[in-house]
């Protein structure tokens, strides 16, 4: 896997000569793992719909096969997307580059590796939070959105037809 992202980081930009030096927000990105923590991350989230295809009834054999699915989409996602590209791009846009030599450094630090390897567990969790917050208010908002549809529908419904 660290021989796949050091090509990736190597092949990043089509305009990157043979010689040429990945840019600091490559090396930012290579530091941080980003192909695997947000592999990780993704992967993690979709067991929420994985937990939920059970709780449906859906048969084990079927919710293996789109796990497979699933995660061999998200891979060709981050490669094909040029997803690492971009978000690099989202770090030069909004850090120095003195700023993103800082963060390389934090994250070769033994808290910035702690940091990496708890990420998607902490994005987990907050995520089963969240939906846990959604779901108590689930039905009064889709009743409120329910009442809205159909205040709306009435008031179309009494509007007078446009003259031609």
């Amino acid at each position: 896997m660290k021989l796949f992202l050091a090509a990736l980081v190597l092949c990043a930009s089509p305009l990157m000569g043979a010689d040429e030096e990945p840019s600091t927000a490559m090396k930012l990105m290579e530091v941080m793992e980003y192909e695997r923590t947000a592999d990780e991350a993704a992967l993690k989230a979709f067991k929420l719909m994985i937990g939920q295809l059970e709780a449906q009834g859906i048969p084990k054999a079927a919710v293996e096969e789109i796990t497979v699915a699933a995660q061999d989409m998200m891979r060709k996602s981050f490669i094909d997307g040029k997803v690492v590209d971009k978000v690099a791009a989202l770090y030069e846009e909004r850090f120095t580059e003195d700023e993103l030599i800082d963060l390389i450094a934090f994250y070769k630090t033994p808290l910035g590796r702690k940091i990496l390897a708890e990420q998607s567990v902490i994005m987990e969790e907050g995520m089963k939070i969240g939906m846990e917050a959604v779901e108590k208010n689930q039905a009064k908002f889709q009743q409120d959105v329910g009442a809205i549809i159909e205040k709306h529908l009435a008031a179309d419904a009494e509007e007078p037809a446009p003259e031609e």
